[in-house]
């Protein structure tokens, strides 16, 4: 019992030491917030990319806006920039895809039901919860002990 009490009055010192010290700071309960900096503003995306863009004047590809993209450090074209400005492109390729993929599916299911069709019939389980009866018992099985029916020796 002695033990008990000697922890309580340590944690109650504990506790009271917390809450004491969270009064006597300034910046405690109900202190206003410092205020934080603001993060400054985020540099334009598109100039981190690896291309550059220029888009292309009474020019429409798939029904958008075509755009060219020229490689930053060759000046060539830039396929992944041409992909990734002109979003007709990528709906396109989706629809392929898509397009595709139903293909594959409806061959799948074509080639699964023929193969279904060609497989041999499951024959019922000859007496399958039924018991079998046997009219007399061979001639080697009567009083036959352990080696019986074995391979002969040679």
């Amino acid at each position: 019992m002695e033990l008990q009490s000697g922890i309580m009055k340590r944690v109650v010192k504990e506790v009271g030491t917390v809450i004491q010290s969270g009064f006597s700071n300034a910046a405690g309960l109900g202190a206003p917030e410092e205020d934080e900096p603001e993060p400054p503003p985020p540099a334009d995306p598109k100039a981190s990319l690896p291309w550059d863009t220029v888009p292309l004047a009474d020019t429409t590809l798939f029904n958008h806006p075509a755009k060219y993209a020229t490689d930053k450090e060759t000046g060539k074209i830039s396929w992944e920039g041409v992909v990734a400005e002109n979003p007709g492109i990528i709906e396109k390729g989706a629809e392929l895809l898509g397009a595709g993929m139903e293909v594959l599916s409806t061959f799948a299911k074509k080639a699964a039901s023929g193969a279904a069709a060609h497989a041999p019939q499951q024959l019922p389980a000859a007496g399958v919860g039924q018991a079998q009866v046997v009219d007399e018992v061979p001639e080697g099985a009567q009083n036959a002990g352990p080696g019986a029916g074995s391979f002969p020796r040679v």
